[in-house]
């Protein structure tokens, strides 16, 4: 349908928006990247929990890179066809906190190096990255 296509090229949009948004942060050597979720009305449970999360920026590039170098049916068997998607779908937010570092706060490198570490983490997710430049505190954190 019209509204499956819609869904399907928003995010792959956003995929794309991210994954160069990555790119563009390894450049930068900026080693972190803040998890921004568009809070509203129709923000998943998931994506309210990631917000303010970390991403280690060199792991997720590197991941990045090896999915760009797979046909179609292997990347969607490797991002979709896991037991790891499995547990996202039936239960996402309990699935992610087991991936997290002692810190409770940064993406642990065994959920990024799957892809499932950083957005979009579901169909039309409007969730972004942010580098954390060192130095720099959010007022949020002081």
């Amino acid at each position: 349908t019209n509204r499956q296509t819609l869904t399907v090229v928003q995010t792959a949009v956003q995929r794309t928006r991210n994954w160069a948004h990555i790119g563009s942060l390894s450049q930068a050597e900026i080693s972190l990247a803040k998890i921004v979720a568009t809070l509203d009305a129709r923000t998943t449970p998931l994506c309210e929990f990631l917000n303010g999360k970390l991403v280690k920026v060199g792991v997720a590039q590197t991941t990045i890179q090896r999915l760009n170098r797979l046909d179609p049916d292997e990347f969607a068997l490797q991002l979709y066809g896991s037991e790891l998607s499995k547990g996202l779908a039936k239960n996402p937010v309990d699935t992610i906190k087991r991936y997290l570092e002692e810190d409770g706060r940064t993406i642990g490198d065994e959920l990024t190096k799957t892809g499932r570490g950083f957005p979009p983490f579901h169909p039309n997710c409007r969730t972004r990255l942010e580098g954390v430049i060192a130095g720099l505190e959010d007022e949020d954190e002081e």
